[in-house]
């Protein structure tokens, strides 16, 4: 029964990953029935390990059924783009950081240009500050946690020193600071907005990214009917397709030979811009 199997893919946690190719998988040998009968559904492990997942149907010959192909490739679309994260913001080196840079970047010129030139600026300056400081990893959060772990162990057998103490109160910061950061990751990462600042779900968070990765993904793109998936030739084809969409054509306008326009005089012109005064 096709509700008791599509139960059994719920109770699995299964999903379908993303297709190309023929809609369909099977064809009667008549020709007059067809169907999407083959599928391939993978977990949430098999994603978080494959995020890039594809399956590809491929052109069948004597047999009624179209086979599959799935594919595993990591592809490399070169680097990502700079992004504010938003535990940054809590972050008192971060605002350090921000405010004397805008301060001590000074620059002349027309408005435009210098809030530009800033923004590039700091940014530089935000990317070197994140490389040291600004990235946080699930491995930091355990390694913190197995020091905490450390040193309750020895406070099973003794008293902790005075240093020890101390140790311990900065690690149980650290710790605190860094999990909350890891969850604002998460949670940026996700775009799941209506979760407040302490529903700490990790698995879902997880869930979430991977299902928008996956999601998202460009695999290739189909140009004048072929299929292109190397990533140089997306981006040349994207960058002609928009080059096409936003180029004027050239054209020959009609002229108006021996048509008399009126004009407005000098001082109208300067009339039409002036600056705007009190009473105005």
């Amino acid at each position: 029964d096709i509700s008791e199997f599509n139960n059994w893919i719920s109770d699995m946690e299964l999903q379908e990953i993303k297709s190309y190719g023929s809609r369909f998988t099977w064809f009667r040998p008549n020709g007059s029935v067809k169907s999407r009968l083959d599928r391939c559904l993978v977990s949430e492990q098999w994603l978080s390990h494959w995020p890039d997942s594809s399956q590809h149907v491929i052109q069948r010959d004597f047999s009624d059924h179209c086979p599959i192909l799935l594919k595993t490739d990591m592809v490399d679309w070169g680097p990502k783009p700079f992004r504010v994260l938003d535990w940054w913001l809590k972050n008192k080196e971060y605002q350090t950081l921000v405010k004397e840079s805008w301060i001590r970047d000074q620059q002349t010129g027309w408005g435009g240009i210098v809030l530009k030139n800033k923004l590039r600026n700091l940014k530089s300056s935000l990317k070197q500050w994140s490389r040291e400081f600004g990235d946080v990893k699930f491995k930091k959060v355990q390694q913190l946690r197995q020091q905490l772990n450390d040193i309750d162990t020895i406070a099973c057998d003794r008293s902790l020193t005075e240093a020890e103490l101390m140790s311990k109160k900065s690690i149980q910061h650290d710790l605190w600071m860094a999990s909350n950061a890891y969850e604002s990751l998460l949670r940026q990462k996700s775009r799941a907005k209506w979760f407040k600042e302490g529903d700490s779900n990790t698995a879902y968070f997880h869930k979430t990214i991977n299902f928008r990765r996956h999601h998202n993904t460009i695999h290739g793109i189909f140009s004048e009917g072929i299929w292109v998936q190397q990533p140089k030739l997306v981006k040349d084809e994207a960058v002609k397709f928009f080059v096409r969409r936003f180029t004027k054509e050239n054209f020959s306008r009609p002229t108006l030979d021996g048509v008399h326009f009126n004009r407005i005089t000098h001082s109208q012109r300067e009339k039409l811009t002036a600056s705007f005064s009190d009473q105005e």
